[in-house]
Protein backbone atom coordinates (compact mmCIF):
# COMPACT_ATOMS: atom_id res chain seq x y z
CA UNK A 1 0.00 0.00 0.00
CA UNK A 2 2.73 2.32 0.91
CA UNK A 3 4.26 1.98 -2.50
CA UNK A 4 0.88 2.90 -4.05
CA UNK A 5 0.83 5.75 -2.28
CA UNK A 6 4.49 7.09 -3.28
CA UNK A 7 3.73 6.51 -6.76
CA UNK A 8 0.19 8.98 -6.56
CA UNK A 9 2.10 10.93 -4.80
CA UNK A 10 4.81 11.30 -7.43
CA UNK A 11 2.02 11.14 -10.41
CA UNK A 12 0.42 14.47 -8.45
CA UNK A 13 3.30 16.34 -8.04
CA UNK A 14 4.78 15.56 -11.57
CA UNK A 15 1.36 15.35 -13.96
CA UNK A 16 1.00 19.42 -13.09
CA UNK A 17 4.97 20.12 -13.84
CA UNK A 18 4.58 18.44 -17.43
CA UNK A 19 1.37 19.90 -18.38
CA UNK A 20 2.81 23.44 -17.20
CA UNK A 21 5.73 22.41 -19.53
CA UNK A 22 3.97 21.76 -22.76
CA UNK A 23 2.09 24.95 -22.34
CA UNK A 24 5.01 27.12 -22.33
CA UNK A 25 6.75 25.49 -25.09
CA UNK A 26 3.68 26.44 -26.88
CA UNK A 27 4.12 30.03 -26.29
CA UNK A 28 8.13 29.91 -26.92
CA UNK A 29 7.42 28.45 -30.31
CA UNK A 30 4.40 31.22 -31.12
CA UNK A 31 6.45 33.97 -29.77
CA UNK A 32 9.68 32.81 -32.23
CA UNK A 33 7.18 31.95 -35.00
CA UNK A 34 6.10 35.92 -34.96
CA UNK A 35 9.21 36.94 -34.35
CA UNK A 36 10.81 35.43 -37.63
CA UNK A 37 7.95 36.37 -39.58
CA UNK A 38 8.35 40.32 -38.69
CA UNK A 39 11.81 39.67 -39.30
CA UNK A 40 11.01 38.11 -42.66
CA UNK A 41 8.69 41.16 -43.66
CA UNK A 42 11.28 43.52 -42.50
CA UNK A 43 13.67 41.79 -44.66
CA UNK A 44 11.09 42.31 -47.85
CA UNK A 45 10.66 45.71 -47.44
CA UNK A 46 14.03 46.21 -47.12
CA UNK A 47 15.08 44.45 -50.03
CA UNK A 48 11.64 46.26 -52.10
CA UNK A 49 13.26 49.69 -50.90
CA UNK A 50 16.81 48.75 -52.70
CA UNK A 51 14.91 47.79 -55.69
CA UNK A 52 13.28 50.85 -56.03
CA UNK A 53 16.34 53.06 -55.26
CA UNK A 54 17.71 51.27 -57.93
CA UNK A 55 15.43 50.40 -60.54
CA UNK A 56 13.87 54.35 -60.16
CA UNK A 57 17.46 55.74 -59.51
CA UNK A 58 16.11 57.57 -56.52
CA UNK A 59 17.66 57.83 -53.16
CA UNK A 60 15.58 56.25 -50.26
CA UNK A 61 14.54 59.70 -49.01
CA UNK A 62 12.63 60.38 -52.54
CA UNK A 63 10.17 57.18 -51.61
CA UNK A 64 7.50 58.52 -49.75
CA UNK A 65 5.38 55.07 -48.25
CA UNK A 66 1.43 55.71 -47.21
CA UNK A 67 -0.19 53.30 -44.95
CA UNK A 68 -3.51 54.90 -44.93
CA UNK A 69 -3.92 54.14 -48.38
CA UNK A 70 -0.62 51.42 -48.94
CA UNK A 71 0.70 53.56 -52.07
CA UNK A 72 3.96 54.52 -52.45
CA UNK A 73 5.01 57.83 -53.90
CA UNK A 74 8.17 58.17 -55.93
CA UNK A 75 9.38 61.60 -57.68
CA UNK A 76 5.56 62.47 -58.23
CA UNK A 77 4.28 59.20 -59.19
CA UNK A 78 1.98 57.29 -57.39
CA UNK A 79 1.91 53.30 -57.27
CA UNK A 80 -0.07 50.84 -55.01
CA UNK A 81 1.96 48.71 -52.67
CA UNK A 82 0.93 45.50 -54.82
CA UNK A 83 2.00 47.60 -57.98
CA UNK A 84 5.52 47.36 -56.57
CA UNK A 85 5.43 44.23 -54.93
CA UNK A 86 4.64 42.84 -58.20
CA UNK A 87 7.43 44.83 -60.23
CA UNK A 88 10.03 43.48 -57.51
CA UNK A 89 8.60 39.71 -57.89
CA UNK A 90 8.95 40.01 -61.69
CA UNK A 91 12.56 41.43 -61.54
CA UNK A 92 14.23 38.32 -62.35
CA UNK A 93 17.21 40.41 -63.90
CA UNK A 94 17.44 42.64 -60.76
CA UNK A 95 17.81 39.61 -58.46
CA UNK A 96 20.29 37.89 -60.61
CA UNK A 97 22.50 40.89 -60.37
CA UNK A 98 22.26 42.68 -57.15
CA UNK A 99 20.58 40.10 -54.60
CA UNK A 100 23.12 37.01 -55.83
Amino acid sequence: MLKLTKRAVLIAFLAPMALTSCEKEKEVEKSIEATTSTNTQEIRVQKIKRFITIAFKVSENEIIYSQDNEKVQIKGHEFTKKEIEYLYDNANEYKLVYEN
